[in-house]
């Protein structure tokens, strides 16, 4: 399969805790980059069809992994990758961005945001 610069945002809320002696937690909004790998679609009998897609996740976790540049640019460096155990998503949870090269840096990719999400005929 061919892809095009096939770039994908995961936003996610996730619950944490300043420390063990605090009970009461706190939320965090966290945007993941990836790049498609496959696309399966699960047919249950021609009565309901569901899309998962599987993406190779960048490493936004690390200083080397993602940062912001003087002009307020996000940036993914895409060298280096996320381990995960749940590289699969729903289509419906996915947003298209695009990765445009740094002509000084080219191992980093400055992040486009589309303002349409993902529409997979299925």
């Amino acid at each position: 399969m061919a892809t095009q610069n096939s770039g994908i945002m995961l936003s996610a809320t996730i619950g944490c805790y300043a420390s063990s002696r605090v009970s009461q937690s706190r939320t965090e909004d966290l945007n993941y980059y990836g790049m498609v790998e496959k696309i399966v679609i699960l047919d249950y009998y021609s009565k309901e069809r569901i899309a998962l897609m599987k993406y190779d996740w960048f490493d936004t976790l690390s200083q080397f992994g993602m940062k912001i540049d003087e002009c307020s640019f996000t940036l993914v460096n895409m060298q280096r990758h996320l381990r995960t155990e749940e590289p699969y998503i729903l289509a419906s949870q996915a947003s298209q961005v695009f990765y445009v090269s740094d002509p000084l840096e080219l191992q980093w990719g400055v992040i486009v945001k589309m303002c349409l999400g993902i529409f997979l005929m299925i």
